[in-house]
């Protein structure tokens, strides 16, 4: 839930469901949904650009539903982040190339110019957010927020400020109200949380509590894993 500035008393963390590992993803990093959905972008671990494949799962019960086919290797760990938008799933390519799939996740990925929002330079994104209710776009590229009107307009950009607990930004999430910025670092498994308003003014920081009881042995006995996805429904 939403909660004031710092690491307030009474937050608490559970898991819902795990997010059993598929063949050719490994690794978890980006999630949207379209509101009944979970959708989540998953590599295998590569130094370099990556193959990668997105996994459609019931959001009750974390039944993965469909997968998709694996991209071109395009994708590092800091662009891959997954975007849902007009019935279509979206990763962002390294070099600014994008591609799309059906929201159904059949078929093949084909190159997208949707969120061509730059059209003389192709922006790098890691992470666009569509708020219906506002008919606008939040979208994430390097450590600045751009925002753009339903028609792909420019209409202002805001910096994420670093977090005072350290690691790195990791990926955004906007609804109508707010827009969410996750930081982590390997072994580091107590996230933090931004909550910015469409201003660009940070109305909230949440260092998430961490316990087995949301994390499982596997990734608490690792130093190499992190906290990178984030979605938000219904408030939380």
């Amino acid at each position: 839930n939403k909660n004031d500035e710092g690491a307030a008393p009474g937050v608490e963390t559970k898991k819902l469901y795990g997010f059993d590992r598929v063949n050719g993803g490994t690794y978890i990093h980006g999630m949207c949904t379209d509101g009944t959905y979970i959708y989540s972008i998953r590599t295998t671990y590569s130094s370099s650009e990556r193959k990668a494949l997105v996994t459609k799962q019931d959001m009750t019960t974390g039944e993965v539903l469909a997968t998709s086919p694996l991209t071109e290797q395009a994708i590092t760990e800091a662009t891959a982040g997954v975007s849902y938008y007009d019935g279509k799933i979206v990763v962002f390519g390294n070099n600014g190339t994008n591609y799309s799939i059906n929201a159904s996740l059949s078929g093949g990925w084909t190159e997208y110019t949707g969120y061509d929002f730059d059209t003389k330079n192709k922006l790098i994104l890691n992470d666009v957010s569509f708020a219906a209710g506002r008919q606008e776009f939040a979208v994430l590229t390097g450590s600045v927020v751009k925002v753009y009107k339903a028609d792909k307009t420019f209409s202002h950009e805001f910096n994420i400020l670093n977090d005072e607990n350290g690691g790195s930004l990791k990926r955004m999430y906007a609804n109508e109200k707010y827009i969410y910025t996750i930081f982590s670092k390997d072994g580091m498994f107590n996230p933090s949380i931004h909550i910015y308003d469409w201003s660009g003014t940070r109305l909230a920081r949440q260092l998430l509590p961490h316990n087995l009881a949301a994390t499982s042995p596997e990734v608490t006995n690792s130093g190499s894993t992190n906290c990178q996805g984030l979605i938000v429904t219904n408030d939380n």
